[in-house]
């Protein structure tokens, strides 16, 4: 008689446990939901972000990828409206450049070429034809580009052209001679007078007489034409990096 009860208490027992794991499993599906909530809410703002700050075609982008160089083509003029590339390869600024592809390869990742596609499934270089070159020189079989939308017109082309090469700043000098060293700028193949930097007497090292004495140089060209062509060209560059007023007169060669 008294087995029974016995039997009833160890029952109940198995019961209330069973109670317990399913109460706790419960918690912890709970809990896991709440957090993946969570998850699913900061991504749904910071998408919504992202979206009104570059609109829904920047997070698409799928315009940068690797190219065969076999498949790019410089700019010689052959697509219908856009001339041919206005940059010359100078030889020692060539040599230059290979030589630092080679010492910082991950540049590239960060400069990447820019091209736009033919009908042919090639493309043409807009922006990068020198660093094409020196890849081709250097035994390289990709590059890394930045494809332009196909739709793009010409004089948008001639815009990005101009622009990628554009300089819209200048060098302080005196930063440049006082913080960076001489033979890194030279190598890197910066254009600038480096004896210059190197050499340039300080105030303090200058006599009085000297220090307020204005310096004159003499350029003879072989026409008037020529001469203006100069002048044109390197007038203001003249006063904003060194001050220097120029004027011009004819007279026998």
């Amino acid at each position: 008689m008294s087995s029974k009860p016995q039997s009833t208490a160890i029952c109940g027992a198995h019961t209330s446990g069973s109670d317990s794991d399913l109460i706790t499993s419960l918690i912890f599906l709970l809990t896991i939901s709440a957090y993946c909530a969570l998850i699913f809410y900061t991504f749904a703002v910071n998408y919504t972000s992202y979206v009104i700050m570059f609109d829904i075609d920047f997070l698409k982008d799928t315009t940068r990828k690797m190219i065969e160089l076999a498949r790019l083509q410089p700019n010689e003029g052959q697509l219908d409206g856009l001339p041919k590339n206005p940059r010359e390869i100078d030889v020692e600024k060539f040599e230059l450049l290979k030589q630092n592809l080679q010492k910082y390869p991950k540049l590239l990742k960060h400069c990447t070429l820019l091209v736009f596609p033919l009908d042919d499934e090639n493309y043409i270089i807009i922006g990068g034809n020198m660093r094409y070159h020196a890849l081709n020189d250097i035994g390289e079989k990709l590059a890394p580009c930045d494809v332009i939308d196909s739709d793009t017109d010409i004089e948008t082309l001639k815009a990005y052209i101009a622009l990628h090469n554009s300089s819209f700043g200048k060098w302080d000098f005196d930063l440049l001679a006082n913080n960076w060293d001489s033979d890194d700028l030279k190598s890197w193949g910066l254009d600038l007078n480096f004896d210059i930097l190197e050499d340039e007497p300080s105030e303090d090292e200058l006599d009085g007489d000297d220090r307020n004495k204005p310096f004159t140089a003499k350029l003879t060209f072989s026409s008037e034409v020529m001469l203006k062509k100069f002048i044109k060209e390197q007038e203001q560059m003249l006063a904003d990096e060194y001050g220097c007023a120029v004027s011009y007169s004819g007279g026998e060669l």
